[in-house]
């Protein structure tokens, strides 16, 4: 269970926080570290369904709201309804954690189609549409957004071609 930095207060009180790709890994420790801040946190997943019910109930032990919503980032219809069901739950949008990603191992010669849009469609397409879904919300409230990256944009690995040049983007 993640710990206050302002044990006496809660920094994030009042505010809705959504995290892309929340059920795992490092989308799920930011989930619950925002949750233990103050913050009501919509967990997206696609497929870890029983990892985001999981992570909103440790969100609920924190005492703040967890809510699971699932969509399929690769598509900007299913992006633009995840984003108008955390605005009719909450009515507001503060924080938007763009943390989902995929890790597919494709060198130059056996890189297919079908993996360089998939890896394209989730590391780099996806953050674009979900921070145009959420703008209208995010200036309302004045809110943020965050976008995650790794080194493989800056020194690639030539096992992961497309995962590379998505975060190189």
């Amino acid at each position: 269970m993640p710990e206050s930095v302002h044990p006496d207060t809660d920094s994030l009180a009042g505010r809705v926080a959504l995290v892309t790709g929340g059920a795992k890994r490092i989308g799920r420790a930011v989930a619950l570290r925002l949750a233990g801040e103050g913050a009501d946190v919509v967990i997206h997943y696609n497929r870890s369904k029983s990892e985001a019910e999981d992570a909103a109930a440790e969100i609920a032990k924190l005492g703040r709201k967890g809510v699971v919503l699932q969509a399929d980032l690769c598509s900007v219809e299913e992006i633009k309804r995840l984003f108008q069901q955390t605005a009719d739950r909450f009515g507001r949008l503060d924080i938007l954690v763009n943390s989902a990603a995929n890790f597919l191992p494709a060198r130059l010669d056996d890189a297919t189609e079908k993996i360089w849009d998939t890896v394209l469609d989730t590391n780099l397409k996806a953050p674009f549409f979900c921070a145009q879904a959420a703008a209208p919300l995010l200036k309302k409230s004045g809110g943020v957004i965050i976008n995650f990256a790794d080194i493989g944009g800056i020194l690639p690995w030539t096992g992961y071609i497309p995962h590379c040049a998505s975060k190189a983007a």
